[in-house]
């Protein structure tokens, strides 16, 4: 019984054994990830970073952020330390605030059925609101009738016209809608309304009744259905809320 008792004691250290065996023949576990200690680093040299990160290759090269976004790159040394590579990598300029449109001045000229605001300019509407005219495709019927199935062709003679613009808000309120809707004006001297062109502009569809905050802009596609013989007499126009004065667009 001693004998069998010795003989089970025997097989499992023997077990034990073959265990640690195996530990011992696992695979090496992969090296600590540098990002903490090259952050440290660099807050030894003065470096606030954010973002760390490192790339563990032949040579490990490791990449922060400071609070002026400037990114520095840094190769590690055999004893732990660093060597910032030259030169860091500065972020790109940041644009220039668009410039603040001026009130047009009637007395000008500028923003007339004679002489339309040209497209790709911005104009004031007023209430904080300025619009551009960012293209004119004259003749959009192909596009306007075949982008939805519920658009029909325009009448005989007539075209469609497709604007684009964009409505940015600037006033004194938190946010406010353009309620903007697009007309035209031609050699006819009557009113193109936009809101007579029953069909569904291509997307983006432009918003007339949509929020937009302070600082911020919209913008998308109106159609106007024009007689195609008056296209070169077209000139485009629209106002902001109520009791401000139309402002009128070069359509070409």
């Amino acid at each position: 019984m001693v004998k069998r008792i010795c003989g089970v004691l025997v097989a499992v250290v023997a077990g034990v054994g073959w265990g640690v065996g195996n530990v011992a023949n696992a695979t090496t576990p992969p090296e600590p990830d540098p990002a903490p200690t090259f952050r440290l680093w660099a807050a030894v040299e003065g470096l606030e970073l954010s973002r760390v990160a490192c790339n563990v290759d032949t040579v490990t090269t490791c990449y922060g952020v400071d609070a002026a976004m400037v990114t520095h790159t840094a190769t590690m040394n055999p004893d732990g330390t660093f060597t910032i590579v030259v030169p860091s990598v500065a972020p790109a300029s940041t644009p220039a605030a668009p410039t603040t449109v001026a009130a047009i001045d009637p007395s000008s000229g500028v923003g007339t059925r004679q002489n339309p605001v040209p497209i790709g300019t911005a104009a004031n509407l007023g209430d904080g609101w300025t619009l551009t005219i960012n293209s004119v495709n004259l003749d959009a019927t192909a596009e306007v009738a075949g982008g939805n199935m519920f658009n029909d062709q325009p009448p005989e003679g007539s075209v469609y016209v497709l604007i684009n613009l964009t409505a940015s808000y600037a006033g004194p309120d938190e946010k406010a809608s353009p309620f903007l809707f697009m007309s035209g004006v031609t050699s006819s001297n009557v009113e193109i309304d936009g809101l007579d062109t029953f069909v569904v502009a291509p997307d983006p569809t432009f918003d007339s009744l949509g929020e937009v905050f302070a600082g911020g802009s919209t913008s998308g596609n109106t159609v106007l259905t024009v007689p195609a013989a008056e296209l070169t007499s077209l000139v485009l126009y629209t106002s902001v809320g109520f009791g401000n004065n139309d402002v009128y667009f070069a359509s070409q």
